[in-house]
């Protein structure tokens, strides 16, 4: 017993030895102890006492100071000094508090962005004050630098504070003060454009700032006198004597007024939104313009149509991305590709609905392969992203697989492969279909027969065509019936390749879809029911309804047999 005590007490006191020879520790009981944006700037005087200032001036330095999410463009004490020297001003007290408010909305936005979200083009969101900014990267004598609004240098970025992030600029940033209209018109190079805008009455609707009008922001892709001089409009007469139909260009139905309309997308779009989605509405109706990126080019137009190359195009870098008060202005022009200059010329392009037999098996990535493409099977790991596929679903096996064989009677010998079903396989592929015209058309899927046992039922599948279903869905592993090219047409069904009676080889009636725009559309395949099964898609045909749907058929390397 006496052992045991005496083995307590010395328990304690080695307790007791351990706790007093303990270092002090300091605790941090908040979650960050960052300064908050007010503070960082009362921290450097030396380089943000002016802004400091500004910030107490308009009653914002408050609440910067307490928590939240920004991201401030800071200028230092240079930039400040270089504003007030250009606006003949001395001290920042004397200017007018309303004119510095606004400034400060313009450095501010409500999120947080960091470098990382500076791209070539417009930031993500919106200032407080209403507009975009814009960042680029330029390289003088040999350093490449960031530049902010095409106004400023970035000095230091991602500075983190307590409620949000410091980007610091070696100059003001200024917001647009014109409307879209007035901005064109104050630039003499676009005088016959300006014009043109006026006689057709959309300069009064380019005209409307957002605090009118808040939901209507504008693009406008610009043509410089040049530019139509090229195209054979010397002047202004001259566009009007060609292109006014019915002599009254503010009508709704005159040409005039449809190619100006076509030259105006009812949104804002910098050349990062453009080149993101590969057509755009105008407020031309039912007209579209396509885009994509070549190289650094930014390509409008520019088009493979019915195995033809139709050169469109370019938005000149240094006349574009240019901030109005109620949108965005890029500039048209000429470029040289494949040894063929275009005009720069923005003209609507007028066609009729044509027949599309597209080759699902034939897209950019794939062409890139010249080792695999019409030459030997491959597999794209999911999760599939190219520039023409998307998949869709949380399916494990993700996978795009490219079959091809010299003796396959597929056209070209190659089809995909969609592995669609559940649970493990994916639910649907989204395509991107080739540019096709408006119009109403019969939509036919030319597939190869496949089952994988005999204990497979059924593969069905619904396609939809930018979102609308459409009237038929169709079975993977169904057969086209026997009869006379009449009677399958009849149910539904033809034979597609010449000379190939083979019913493992079939094309399936989805339905008539009535096509409102000329544009790329969006192809989706989803599994509906049945068994899980690899989907061979060979060829997807648009033909218009009066058209003849059987003939010509296809030949397997792509001709058509008439």
């Amino acid at each position: 017993m006496k052992r045991d005590f005496k083995t307590w007490c010395l328990l304690i006191i080695v307790m007791i030895i351990s706790i007093l020879g303990c270092e002090k520790q300091s605790l941090v009981y908040t979650t960050d102890n960052s300064v908050n944006i007010t503070g960082y700037l009362d921290s450097d005087p030396g380089n943000f006492s002016e802004f400091r200032k500004i910030l107490e001036l308009t009653g914002t330095a408050g609440y910067l100071n307490a928590w939240g999410a920004y991201t401030l463009f800071l200028p230092n004490n240079s930039a400040v000094e270089a504003y007030l020297k250009d606006v003949g001003k001395t001290s920042v007290e004397q200017v007018d508090i309303e004119t510095w408010k606004n400034l400060v909305k313009f450095h501010l936005i409500e999120d947080t962005l960091s470098t990382s979200n500076f791209k070539d083009g417009k930031l993500p969101n919106l200032t407080m004050y209403g507009q975009y900014l814009i960042t680029g990267a330029q390289n003088l004598n040999g350093v490449t630098k960031i530049t902010v609004n095409r106004q400023a240098n970035l000095v230091k970025g991602n500075v983190i504070a307590g409620n949000g992030v410091i980007h610091v600029i070696d100059r003001m940033l200024i917001p647009a003060k014109l409307s879209l209209a007035k901005m064109i018109e104050a630039d003499p190079k676009y005088s016959i454009f300006t014009q043109a805008l006026k006689e057709t009455s959309l300069y009064d609707s380019l005209n409307i700032l957002p605090v009118n009008n808040k939901n209507r922001w504008f693009t406008v892709i610009a043509e410089t006198d040049s530019t139509l001089q090229a195209a054979g409009f010397p002047n202004y007469a001259a566009l009007k004597a060609r292109l006014s139909k019915t002599g009254n260009p503010k009508s709704p139905a005159d040409s005039l007024r449809k190619f100006v309309e076509f030259h105006i997308l009812p949104e804002i779009k910098y050349l990062s939104d453009i080149v993101s989605a590969p057509s755009h509405a105008t407020v031309a109706p039912a007209e579209v313009i396509t885009s994509k990126l070549s190289g650094t080019k930014v390509l409008i137009n520019d088009d493979d149509f019915n195995g033809k190359h139709e050169t469109g195009i370019t938005l000149k870098r240094d006349g574009s991305d240019i901030s109005a008060t109620n949108g965005v202005l890029h500039t048209a022009a000429p470029y040289t590709a494949a040894g063929v200059t275009s005009s720069g010329h923005l003209a609507i392009k007028v066609r009729v609905p044509l027949r599309i037999d597209w080759d699902v098996a034939d897209f950019p990535e794939l062409r890139a392969l010249p080792a695999y493409f019409r030459r030997a099977k491959t597999t794209f790991a999911g999760p599939v992203n190219l520039s023409t596929i998307f998949t869709v679903g949380g399916a494990r096996n993700t996978a795009l697989y490219y079959e091809y064989s010299a003796s396959e009677k597929a056209v070209y010998g190659d089809y995909l492969n969609l592995p669609l079903g559940a649970p493990n396989r994916v639910e649907s592929f989204t395509l991107t279909t080739p540019l096709l015209v408006r119009g109403k058309y019969k939509v036919w899927i030319c597939y190869k027969y496949y089952k994988k046992s005999s204990s497979n039922k059924a593969n069905v599948n619904q396609v939809s065509i930018d979102g609308v279903p459409m009237q038929r869905t169709f079975d993977s592993m169904a057969k086209r019936p026997s009869g006379s090219e009449a009677e399958l047409e009849a149910q539904g069904w033809k034979q597609y390749l010449n000379n190939q009676t083979d019913n493992n080889y079939n094309s399936r009636l989805l339905g008539i879809i009535d096509l409102p725009s000329t544009k790329t559309y969006k192809f989706e395949i989803k599994w509906v029911s049945g068994s899980s099964s690899d989907t061979y898609i060979d060829l997807v045909q648009f033909i218009p309804v009066d058209q003849n749907q059987i003939h010509p058929m296809i030949n397997q390397d792509g001709t058509r047999e008439y």
